[in-house]
């Protein structure tokens, strides 16, 4: 696991001397020795970034201020862009006190609201929720089928093979087809006793496949946020920070034997490549393409057929073009070569496994809300920070 990349928010509230109870709190801006700045951690393939942002807009938090309620949302997000589908991440966050602001900008560290009067909830409606994500697939075609070869009349017209009056000094047909050359006589040598051709043919075109979830995927049959490729899983941990932690520019140091600071986990995701979604994405994956796999305009092109089947037999293939010439001869040829219609070749798509999800995208969001309770404190303004530490490769 990689170590934490951290968010530092400085915390303030203010308590007026004029209401019987806590007056609204705000959140200040940082202190400047601690800068705000945008995480990126990088591992392996693509990119995996963290952000900590306002509620309504992408805008870096830089100032809280509490509602009426005492309360105040943020976001955070976690951003994948084709990054690997290997490591998790886990996103927590600790408070100190908050300790009182005296007039010459000094505090008063005897003067504090506890830790434990602040909290930490989520969104009743959305606390967690998971966007744009995509999966960058290369959808794989298997193709199967038998061609003819050059003993059938058929294919010796299509190849413009005319055959001589056998016998005596000429042999059987085996021999002359045998004595072909050129382009004839390598397509002859390849369809010898009928060529089974058994081929997978990868699509060269990567096929994003868009994923928009708030609760739940357009995927057929996935569950939700669980089901992801990075699943949402783990839970959230409300409540209040029982321990206040000793970090900032405002906290003293930590005395002796003190607790360690409460942490509260705001999100973790974890890679999760499930039967469900295994199963979910072929099903996607097959309604986006259609049935038709093969051909002009299928899913597989010509030119991609051909190359699949060069690695089956580069002589059928180098005979094929040489006497096709272009693709619609190409294409007129092999559909002569079967004894079915069309290309007389059969394409399935084949199912998709953990092998072929190997990157996603997508944005995972966190709702959180701090909630602040000032009654009984002594009248006036309170600082302290709020840590929000980022945990990368986490297994």
């Amino acid at each position: 696991m990689s170590r934490p990349r951290s968010r530092r928010l400085t915390v303030l509230a203010t308590v007026s001397a004029c209401l019987a109870s806590a007056a609204v709190p705000a959140l200040a801006g940082h202190d400047p020795n601690h800068r705000e700045v945008t995480v990126a951690a990088v591992a392996g393939e693509g990119v995996r970034q963290f952000f900590v942002y306002e509620q309504a807009a992408d805008t870096d938090l830089s100032r809280l201020s509490f509602d009426g309620n005492s309360e105040q949302p943020f976001r955070v997000v976690v951003r994948d862009t084709d990054r690997s589908l290997s490591g998790g991440f886990e996103v927590s966050a600790s408070l100190t006190n908050l300790y009182f602001k005296n007039t010459d900008g000094t505090y008063d560290l005897g003067s504090v609201i506890p830790s434990r009067n602040l909290s930490l909830a989520f969104s009743p409606t959305n606390p967690l929720e998971a966007t744009g994500v995509e999966l960058p697939l290369v959808p794989q075609v298997a193709v199967t089928g038998q061609l003819l070869d050059c003993t059938d009349p058929g294919v010796q017209d299509l190849l413009g093979i005319e055959v001589p009056l056998l016998g005596g000094v000429l042999g059987t047909l085996t021999d002359y087809l045998n004595s072909l050359t050129g382009a004839q006589g390598l397509l002859c040598d390849a369809l010898s006793g009928g060529l089974a051709i058994d081929t997978v043919i990868s699509d060269t075109g990567s096929l994003p496949l868009p994923v928009d979830v708030d609760g739940l995927t357009d995927l057929a049959g996935l569950a939700g946020l669980a089901d992801l490729p990075v699943g949402l899983l783990g839970g959230q941990d409300s409540g209040a920070f029982l321990n206040p932690a000793f970090v900032g520019p405002i906290a003293p140091d930590a005395p002796v034997g003190a607790a360690a600071a409460t942490s509260k986990r705001v999100m973790s995701g974890t890679p999760n490549i499930t039967d469900t979604l295994l199963s979910s994405v072929t099903s996607t994956l097959e309604s986006t393409v259609g049935a038709d796999l093969l051909g002009a305009t299928g899913l597989i092109s010509i030119d991609e057929l051909l190359a699949g089947l060069a690695d089956q037999n580069l002589d059928l293939v180098t005979g094929l073009t040489s006497l096709g010439g272009d693709t619609a001869g190409v294409t007129s040829l092999l559909s002569g070569l079967t004894a079915a219609p069309g290309l007389g070749l059969v394409a399935e798509l084949v199912q998709i496994d953990s092998l072929s999800l190997s990157t996603v995208s997508g944005d995972y969001v966190a709702r959180p809300v701090l909630t602040a309770n000032t009654v009984a404190a002594r009248p006036g303004t309170y600082e302290g920070t709020m840590t929000i530490d980022f945990f990368d490769g986490v297994e």
